[in-house]
């Protein structure tokens, strides 16, 4: 079986990499696993892991290109192609055309939702999503089958995350500015306004005139950096830092996990915090919401400055809270979302593809 992924960018702040990463570097031994792109930062990450990565060799997505399909329909014919992955609308439709000149079935995994497009998008022969949310959306407002859609929760590999020594832990620390007594919170994704990350910026500027030890990383890339780092220049005890190869580090020296989302069919960054024993205060949106339950596994909150702001109080002032929540989540996490379970559905659905059952 060989499988074809097809995604714009390979960028380390973005969960849609990780989770192709996820795929191509467990694949199963009578597998083979190819990932198409334009570029991006997280290349050099695939490369480390000898995972088969190809560049496109022309420009990246700006109206339809006959190139782009001419490619896919190469590639598929070079590395004789079982099924091709789709990871974005724009290679929906690029595959499923590709797909129906070459009789290979497409599969599109659909990562956030959307409303735009609505004639052009979606046209796989079936689909992936990582929640129930998006599953629902999928069937109401374009009218996909239930049938034609298969719920597979994102997923992470404890190999993945090794925590280094306390002696560079300690040393990342005083780098980072970072003293015993701090309170360390942390946001890791996008810089955008999906993310919510300003929210918490406009949260954490009040707050931290309420607590001396305090600090707010802020990890990962995006269109709102700039004017995130103006807007953090009256912020006392913050760090901006540019997206990580290897992010368990940054969650091993951190308190709280901030993710207060507008919109979030499904984050990683939930399972991540859960499997580094993290709390973790979410917005009560989406997919954050289909997995966190409040004050059992977590800490949900309003998409608001007032809401995120009071949820951060409540983690601050009580230790025992943060512990019984991240430890629920951490069991939550190891118990049903480990590489080894769900790597196997996906090898499933491949399967039924192509002896056409779907």
């Amino acid at each position: 079986m060989n499988v074809l992924h097809l995604q714009p960018e390979l960028n380390q702040a973005s969960g849609v990499t990780r989770v192709i990463f996820q795929l191509m570097k467990n694949a199963s031994p009578d597998a083979i696993h190819y990932a198409a792109c334009f570029g991006g930062n997280a290349l050099s990450g695939f490369k480390r892991e000898n995972l088969k990565v190809i560049r496109f060799s022309f420009p990246g997505i700006k109206i339809f290109s006959p190139l782009h399909l001419l490619r896919i329909i190469y590639l598929c014919k070079k590395y004789h192609i079982s099924v091709i992955h789709a990871h974005h609308r724009y290679f929906d439709v690029l595959g499923r055309i590709a797909g129906a000149l070459l009789g290979i079935p497409v599969l599109t995994m659909v990562h956030s939702i959307v409303y735009s497009g609505k004639r052009f998008s979606y046209k796989a022969n079936h689909f992936v999503v990582p929640g129930e949310n998006i599953r629902k959306h999928l069937s109401i407002h374009y009218g996909i089958p239930k049938k034609k859609i298969t719920v597979i929760h994102n997923f992470v590999d404890p190999a993945d995350y090794p925590v280094p020594e306390e002696s560079v832990l300690q040393r990342l620390r005083s780098e980072l500015g970072i003293t015993k007594e701090m309170t360390v919170i942390t946001f890791i994704g996008r810089f955008d306004r999906e993310k919510g990350v300003d929210l918490l910026l406009r949260a954490y500027k009040r707050l931290e005139h309420e607590y001396l030890n305090l600090i707010l990383l802020c990890i990962g890339e995006g269109n709102m950096l700039h004017a995130l780092q103006a807007y953090a220049e009256n912020i006392r005890c913050m760090r901006f830092i540019s997206s990580q190869t290897s992010i368990a580090p940054y969650y091993a020296i951190s308190d709280i996990i901030a993710l207060p989302s507008r919109v979030d069919p499904f984050p990683l960054v939930m399972i991540e915090s859960g499997l580094m024993k993290k709390v973790l205060l979410g917005a009560n949106v989406d997919g954050i919401a289909e997995f966190i339950k409040h004050k059992e596994n977590g800490y949900l909150v309003e998409c608001d400055r007032e809401s995120i702001l009071e949820g951060l109080r409540a983690l601050l002032n009580d230790a025992t809270l943060r512990v019984q929540l991240s430890s629920a989540l951490h069991e939550k996490v190891m118990n049903g979302h480990l590489v080894k379970g769900q790597m196997q559905k996906y090898y499933d659905l491949y399967n039924r593809m192509m002896h056409h059952d779907e």
